[in-house]
């Protein structure tokens, strides 16, 4: 699955074929603000965020940082690598395990010549 976000719209690629989601990027960005504060409010939960060190991705210096979330529901860690010279994220690495199964996925970030996909408007 691919995923390319616009200011005021996001596209997803499925099985090969592109479409524009339904949920623009903005009610993308309160959905997951609201989930994580729920989060922070719930008992019990429990997140971690710390420094590992400084590397390159794609030939751009990067820090690298590392976090843990334990609730009653999730347990996830994650890794990230942020520009030091733009500040944006470059790469994203995130386990998680909600009891019910357990998911991987690797996002990279890319902020020249992003266009939306061919033949969607």
């Amino acid at each position: 699955m691919e995923t390319i976000y616009l200011i005021d719209k996001a596209y997803v690629q499925v099985n090969g074929r592109w479409r524009e989601s339904p949920v623009s990027p903005k009610v993308m960005l309160n959905q997951m603000n609201k989930a994580r504060a729920d989060a922070d409010a719930a008992a019990g939960s429990h997140s971690t965020c710390r420094m590992v060190r400084d590397e390159a991705i794609n030939g751009e210096a990067a820090t690298l940082y590392s976090s843990h979330t334990d609730t009653e529901d999730l347990k996830a860690d994650s890794q990230i690598w942020i520009s030091k010279s733009r500040g944006l994220p470059l790469k994203l690495e995130e386990t998680s395990d909600t009891g019910a199964g357990k998911n991987h996925r690797v996002s990279r970030f890319e902020y020249t010549n992003v266009q939306p996909p061919p033949g969607i408007r």
